[in-house]
């Protein structure tokens, strides 16, 4: 055999042997393991345009399938629980502006409540003005890719790469808010939950709701069709896309 074809034979073999898996994210707030955020919602959006939705479990952890395109993520959560945000936040931002305190890059987006890029007296200001009921501060999480400190969604991962998430929250300098606290999560319809159906054709999909608290779902389906069903713990609902849509439920049995 030439050298060229066992090179070619070499680079082949090797080609096979790389494989795409499945990668595991975790949610856990001000990169804490002890604070794990159950009931995230994550929007995975492909390259060639599929939109798959994640729920974080009870572990605060998302599994990935494996996948050949580039993507994007973006996260959020409906609950906000209670608010963390005390004078001792505004102390530890005057102590880091007198030098007196170092600050972590997460800590320091969330110091920087008013987002002028700064980290100064100003911010410490709001907090004050937030706690005398002055101001109001978003409560809302920030997810950020950890490698670049930007916010999740403005990051495009690879099929190879395992996305690093942190987690803060606008004002909670010392990261004392716990979202174990949250014990009422909203249910996640997750999955492809965008169906395309051609007109006289059959599509088959699998829609899921999660619930991260464990609790009992009923679904209910909605929209302009001529029969609205009624909130029923588990049924097949088949869709026959005609001129005029019909929905058909099917007892499982």
């Amino acid at each position: 055999m030439s050298s060229i074809k066992q090179l070619s034979l070499i680079l082949f073999l090797g080609l096979l042997s790389v494989s795409i898996e499945a990668t595991t994210l975790n949610f856990n707030y001000a990169n804490k393991t002890t604070q794990v955020i159950a009931g995230v919602k994550l929007t995975q959006t492909e390259s060639d345009g599929v939109i798959t939705i994640f729920s974080s479990n009870s572990n605060g952890e998302v599994t990935l399938p494996s996948t050949s395109n580039t993507y994007t993520l973006s996260a959020s959560l409906a609950e906000t629980g209670d608010d963390p945000i005390s004078l001792i936040d505004a102390i530890q931002i005057l102590q880091y502006g007198g030098e007196l305190r170092t600050l972590t890059a997460d800590q320091k987006t969330a110091a920087d409540v008013n987002k002028d890029g700064e980290v100064d007296v100003l911010d410490a200001i709001w907090i004050l003005q937030h706690l005398g009921e002055l101001r109001t501060i978003s409560p809302d999480l920030i997810f950020l890719d950890a490698n670049t400190g930007k916010p999740l969604s403005e990051t495009t991962f690879s099929g190879t790469d395992t996305p690093s998430i942190s987690v803060v929250r606008l004002g909670d300098v010392d990261g004392d808010f716990d979202p174990s606290l949250i014990t009422d999560h909203a249910p996640i319809l997750t999955g492809k939950t965008t169906l395309i159906i051609n007109e006289n054709e059959v599509d088959i999909s699998t829609l899921v709701a999660s619930d991260a608290d464990g609790d009992a779902l009923t679904y209910t389906l909605s929209g302009p069709m001529p029969l609205i069903l009624q909130s029923v713990p588990l049924v097949c609902f088949l869709l026959i896309v005609l001129p005029i849509m019909r929905w058909i439920k099917l007892p499982i049995r």
